[in-house]
């Protein structure tokens, strides 16, 4: 196993977090590792040395995975704290309106007609009250 290799699986194995932010950052890290092997290689470094130099200027892998593991738990921290501050707005805002609409005489609706109740039958309008007459009933003259 190359030290690149040995560096990428030290760093897999400390991180935390969501799998696909632990694939991006690894993608990225190899990704920037790739890249100072050939530019060394470019110069003329060997292979090996190239790769023990890109892989010692990233440092220890344990305090890479420690620094990253604290903004990972800052970020997530802050997600909770958007999530609750969305549920604490949403009950407030739907307390406000329940009260508005106690406080104006309630719902406008009319509430489901009980059995053996005189309620009007489904679609009785207010039309056909002023028309006097119900809405299954053709208008006088037409019909039978």
């Amino acid at each position: 196993m190359s030290r690149r290799e040995e560096f990428l699986d030290q760093l897999a194995a400390r991180l935390s977090g969501s799998d696909r932010a632990r694939e991006r950052l690894l993608d990225e890290v190899s990704g920037h590792l790739t890249d100072a092997i050939e530019a060394a290689t470019d110069l003329g470094v060997g292979e090996s040395e190239a790769e023990r130099t890109a892989v010692e200027q990233f440092g220890d892998p344990a305090e890479l995975a420690t620094s990253w593991n604290m903004t990972q738990a800052r970020r997530q921290r802050a997600g909770q704290r958007r999530a609750a501050l969305i549920v604490v707005t949403t009950a407030a805002v739907t307390g406000v309106l329940a009260v508005t609409q106690h406080a104006r005489g309630g719902s406008k609706e009319t509430p489901p007609a009980r059995h053996g109740s005189h309620a009007p039958e489904a679609g009785y309008t207010r039309w056909h009250a002023h028309q006097g007459r119900s809405p299954h009933r053709p208008p006088p003259g037409r019909g039978s």
